[in-house]
């Protein structure tokens, strides 16, 4: 990026290819094309447009509920028992209970921060588009 003389900030930035071999001046490429564009295209929109942030906003939101729907079952049994206690004697099944919600409860607080990121990540574009850049 290089901004026009007189210029502090980036407002009137524009992007410059140059060719890394030759250090010439390359034909202005299309954002879209770039494996940037590619790679916010499939992570902001899913390759849907605009539709695809509502819809990933909707995902980031079910799993949200999720997540807390099982800290809310599960907060009670975890007052009865140390953490992660894991009863062996049992049976089998009480066994992969017990490690199903070990790794769960393990996994909780780093997925509740992705979906909420997520669910920003989403509506963020959509919010910027309704009511313009937030004033600095």
């Amino acid at each position: 990026m290089s901004p026009p003389k007189n210029d502090t900030g980036f407002e009137h930035a524009k992007a410059v290819w140059v060719d890394a071999t030759t250090a010439q001046l390359l034909e202005s490429a299309d954002p879209d094309k770039t494996p940037t564009g590619i790679f916010l295209e499939l992570h902001a929109q899913w390759f849907m447009g605009p539709l695809g942030e509502v819809f990933g906003a909707l995902i980031a939101l079910l799993v949200l509920i999720s997540l807390v729907s099982g800290v809310v079952i599960y907060a009670p049994y975890v007052r009865n028992i140390a953490f992660g206690v894991l009863r062996r004697g049992a049976g089998p099944r009480l066994l992969q209970l017990d490690l199903h919600n070990f790794f769960g409860a393990c996994r909780a607080r780093l997925a509740l921060c992705c979906h909420v990121h997520w669910l920003f990540f989403s509506a963020s574009g959509r919010l910027r588009r309704a009511f313009g850049p937030i004033p600095s």
